[in-house]
């Protein structure tokens, strides 16, 4: 989890070293020789864990079952929402920083990428301390707690974009805040969401990741649709990302209850026995 969400900070800092050092054609020689490598790691190095007793034979009508049981399933949604609009407000800044911070504030590219890091060791650093602390606070409160400081530092964020240029420090200090607070969300609302699936866990997992990806594929030409001379358009899509995520992980799964061993949970296709899909 800490791995994918620190991943797209990271990324740019490293594509930013191959395209100096390589230009754009090596970074899509590197994005092909890493994904060989994994291709290989993973046919080498990780083994088939499901028993084949619980294996089955899959197809589109299965998983599309399976993914409507999901949907189906308000906690499910809800913490989707919850995790995958929470990433949105990472894209979002992701999308936007290189012009809100080298066009808008003036910073040099060796600082854009100090502020990247930083923020990325924010989220690392919150992912790391929730791991100590979630036995005894539980992922709901943990994940309530992670909602509630990202929308109100967003909130501030976009009411002072709109009076003009924020200022300098406390921009940075709440975008830290935020990609801080996000460590919060992304653990526990997935470890919520595909605890509602614990025999399709595999397809829970899958569509939190669809969710996620698809969601950046989204903001980002949304950011760009604002212009570069303001951090508007940044704080504003922010905003409305972590207000739909906070609808998601406090509303609709509010009265999440752990579904009951053994029996059926709320999602309707997955059921005790055996499992619906591989993971």
């Amino acid at each position: 989890m800490i791995t994918g969400g620190v991943a797209p900070v990271v990324a740019p800092l490293i594509g930013g070293a191959v395209l100096g050092a390589a230009g754009w054609r090596g970074i899509f020689l590197v994005l092909t020789a890493l994904a060989v490598l994994t291709c290989c790691g993973v046919f080498v190095r990780v083994p088939e864990t499901l028993p084949p007793r619980l294996r089955h034979g899959g197809g589109l009508t299965t998983t599309f079952r399976t993914m409507g049981g999901l949907f189906s399933d308000r906690s499910y949604l809800g913490y989707a929402l919850a995790y995958g609009f929470g990433f949105g407000v990472l894209y979002s800044y992701l999308a936007a920083s290189p012009f809100v911070y080298q066009h808008v504030y003036g910073l040099s590219t060796g600082a854009y990428t100090v502020a990247l890091a930083v923020n990325a060791f924010g989220f690392t650093s919150t992912g790391a301390v929730n791991r100590r602390i979630v036995g005894r606070f539980g992922p709901r409160a943990l994940l309530r707690v992670g909602l509630t400081a990202m929308l109100i530092c967003c909130a501030v964020l976009c009411v002072l974009a709109a009076k003009g240029r924020p200022p300098f420090l406390p921009a940075v200090v709440l975008i830290y805040l935020t990609a801080s607070s996000l460590g919060l969300v992304a653990a526990n609302a997935t470890a919520l969401a595909t605890a509602r699936a614990p025999h399709a866990a595999g397809s829970a997992s899958a569509l939190l990741g669809a969710l996620q990806f698809g969601l950046a594929a989204l903001v980002a030409p949304l950011v760009g649709l604002g212009g570069e001379g303001t951090a508007l358009p940044m704080a504003a899509t922010m905003t409305a990302s972590v207000c739909v995520a906070s609808l998601g992980g406090l509303l609709l799964a509010r009265r999440d209850r752990p579904p009951r061993e053994g029996g059926r949970t709320d999602v309707g296709v997955v059921q005790a026995g055996p499992s619906q899909d591989g993971g």
